[in-house]
């Protein structure tokens, strides 16, 4: 998800285009497709067109949610924060929804990204990426 927010950010040619996809605006990237399926038979063609995820990180999200046993071996800060995510999603009605809904959003990701980084240390690994990219140091997040 990271990666694909340095690439977006990248091919943005002006200081609003990189705005847009700022984590403070979009925590979750979304990336889908289109598959376009054409028939042609004598006399007719049809189009159907079907769009596809590639990556969804709230799907993701949904299937650990849904699994109680992958849960399990999650930390309890990111186990609240993944069913307040999801109670909230249930009540969307709820006055600033959204603004509370980038707010959790934010939480489970620097959740995410600090936890990684510490249980990779903590089980002696090194970083596996050869881009690196994404930095972090005593709860801070920050990008080359």
């Amino acid at each position: 998800m990271e990666y694909s927010r340095k690439l977006l950010k990248d091919s943005a040619k002006d200081k609003e285009g990189k705005k847009e996809f700022a984590i403070k605006n979009v925590p979750f990237i979304k990336w889908t497709g289109v598959r376009t399926d054409t028939k042609m038979e004598i006399g007719k063609t049809t189009v159907h067109q079907e769009e596809y995820n590639v990556f969804d990180f709230d799907e993701r999200l949904k299937a650990i949610y849904d699994d109680e046993d992958k849960l399990k071996y999650s930390p309890k800060d990111l186990v609240a924060l993944i069913k307040s995510y999801f109670f909230l999603e249930k009540v969307q009605g709820v006055p600033n929804y959204e603004d509370e809904k980038i707010k959790i959003q934010r939480l489970i990701r620097r959740n995410v990204i600090i936890g990684y980084k510490k249980y990779r240390r903590k089980l002696g690994l090194k970083d596996v990426s050869i881009l690196k990219f994404c930095y972090s140091w005593f709860g801070l997040i920050w990008f080359k």
